[in-house]
């Protein structure tokens, strides 16, 4: 069994740096998926030389898929993806080294979760949806943070955007495939300045039906 540890980043210079030195303290190899950062981003990645890949498009959906392309190129077997901008630390990757390679999908629950009040009721939202939908009892479906199995995965997501975090959620559950939810700790960024807005979670919620409906 082999983990890659996937970042999708956009403008996060003020943290991916941390984030790579310790994730690679792990002895973990990591890759970044930049959407075309304007910031020193990319350069902090290549200066702790770590592999780029410039994903086609902006959204989050594009970068996990094309990390998932770039992990079973490289002969990795499971794929972990979290944010870079170290709301979740990187040591926290140390609380699923004992379930990765049991599960095919562990899920990050959030803990100590001072989410800025949008964001906070997005998740609200989101989660109370899948929990309805799929008759579930998950308190965090927006952590971002996920490990699957590539051999599951491979050519199962179609999302390109921030949907992807609940696609990756609700294929598993729609295909049955087995999940593990982790409690991490979760510090909010010092300036949060939340994306989600109710134009944004439309896309989000279209998802989950999508999947719910048409996917088995």
């Amino acid at each position: 069994m082999s983990l890659l540890v996937l970042l999708p980043t956009l403008n996060e210079a003020g943290s991916v740096r941390i984030m790579l030195k310790e994730i690679k303290e792990l002895n973990l190899p990591v890759v970044i998926s930049d959407a075309g950062s304007t910031d020193e981003t990319v350069a902090i990645s290549k200066s702790e030389n770590v592999p780029v890949i410039y994903r086609n498009g902006k959204g989050k959906g594009y970068g996990i898929q094309e990390g998932i392309i770039y992990a079973i190129e490289n002969n990795f077997t499971h794929l972990l993806v979290t944010d870079a901008d170290n709301t979740i630390n990187a040591s926290e990757i140390k609380k699923i080294e004992p379930y990765y390679n049991k599960y095919d999908l562990i899920i990050g629950k959030r803990v100590n979760n001072k989410l800025p009040t949008r964001s906070y009721l997005a998740n609200k939202l989101l989660t109370y949806l899948v929990n309805s939908l799929f008759d579930e009892h998950f308190i965090d479906t927006c952590s971002g943070f996920h490990v699957f199995n590539l051999q599951k995965y491979s050519g199962a997501l179609n999302a390109k955007n921030f949907d992807i975090d609940h696609e990756i959620i609700c294929t598993a559950l729609a295909k049955r495939y087995s999940y593990k939810v982790v409690e991490l700790n979760y510090t909010p960024r010092k300036t949060d300045v939340s994306k989600a807005n109710i134009f944004s979670l439309i896309p989000v919620i279209q998802r989950i039906a999508l999947v719910r409906f048409f996917k088995r």
